[in-house]
């Protein structure tokens, strides 16, 4: 029987009394700097890494040309690029096996982001999907439509702010729709599409007409997230708070002691919430879940000496697995948490 979406709302209340999760860490490799991980419910994660040279992936930097690797059971698989493009990056993933991404011209030494272009890559073929001149890809569903954002223009600056202003799209049959101002940044599987306004609100955009979600904000930047599942319910984060939100009503999650900087990176279809925050004064980030109403740091699950820092909890599959970013001995690896 499926819970309505309040009632789930209401078994998040703030609580203590669930216990912290025990998980078996897999690390996934090396990964670049910023690019969140995906999972699906076949266990396949998308992920972007250093290109690989020779025998091995070369180290990370900032400006390092980029492929999106889909991993399964241990190997990965690129899905390579386009003639024109050094780069892809920021790849999500539905049950399909399907991914999305973002083209971009970084090649080596060379941070090239302004000619960034959508992308598809479906059995085995990687397809151009942008009808704007920049294109960012944030997520997808099972019916393989995917939303994001995009510009007019890719300069950095601009005397028309029009064409550096980010706008939403929804991409559905083949052709690419502009929901207004602002970031889609996901969509569940009745085709709701939740994000960021260009006024910095939560918002759910349905039938092309974007509601506000009252009661909470967002605000702008990099932190500010409204991401939806497939029972409606809308994780929400500012830079000091997290919000469960569903049928009109939001709960305030509980953040660790001294958090700032919070951010949520994806909701399972059980309401459990994965993200981020700079906990207790310092300055690195630890990967965080939100389940039954507690937070916990992830940071309890691999083995003590084990060389790992969790960072950032990117993405939870409806088994409860989890993927993020980490610090394997100071270097940037990917994760895999599956629950004992």
């Amino acid at each position: 029987m499926r819970l309505p979406a309040l009632l789930l709302l209401l078994l998040y209340l703030p609580s203590a009394s669930s216990a912290a999760p025990r998980y078996r860490l897999t690390g996934l490799g090396p990964v670049a700097y910023g690019d969140a991980p995906a999972i699906n419910s076949r266990d396949e994660v998308a992920l972007t890494a250093p290109m690989a040279r020779g025998k091995g992936f070369v180290a990370a930097t900032v400006i390092s040309p980029r492929r999106i690797y889909l991993w399964r059971a241990g190997r990965r698989t690129s899905l390579g690029t386009l003639p024109g493009y050094g780069s892809t990056a920021g790849g999500v993933l539905n049950d399909r096996g399907e991914v999305a991404g973002t083209l971009d011209q970084t090649t080596d030494g060379a941070a090239m982001f302004t000619d960034e272009h959508a992308f598809l890559w479906s059995r085995g073929r990687l397809e151009d999907i942008s009808d704007y001149p920049v294109t960012e890809a944030r997520a997808m569903n099972n019916r393989c439509q995917i939303v994001g954002d995009g510009r007019n223009s890719g300069r950095p600056t601009s005397d028309d702010p029009q064409e550096t202003k980010s706008y939403a799209f929804l991409y559905s049959g083949g052709r690419m729709t502009d929901l207004g101002w602002g970031v889609a940044q996901a969509i569940n599987a009745q085709g709701q599409v939740s994000g960021i306004d260009d006024l910095g609100n939560a918002v759910i955009w349905e039938g092309g007409k974007a509601r506000v979600l009252n009661g909470v904000r967002a605000g702008h930047g990099i932190i500010g997230k409204a991401l939806i599942n497939n029972r409606g319910q809308v994780a929400i984060s500012s830079e000091r708070a997290v919000y469960l939100w569903a049928s009109g009503h939001a709960v305030a999650l509980p953040l660790p002691p001294g958090a700032f900087n919070v951010e949520v990176d994806a909701i399972s279809d059980t309401g459990d919430v994965v993200g981020a925050a700079q906990v207790g004064g310092r300055t690195d980030y630890h990967a965080l879940l939100w389940r039954q109403g507690r937070v916990c740091d992830l940071n309890a699950s691999p083995p003590p000496r084990s060389g790992w820092l969790l960072e950032r909890a990117t993405g939870i599959n409806r088994r409860g697995q989890i993927v993020g970013l980490g610090a394997w001995h100071g270097q940037p690896h990917g994760f895999l948490l599956t629950p004992r």
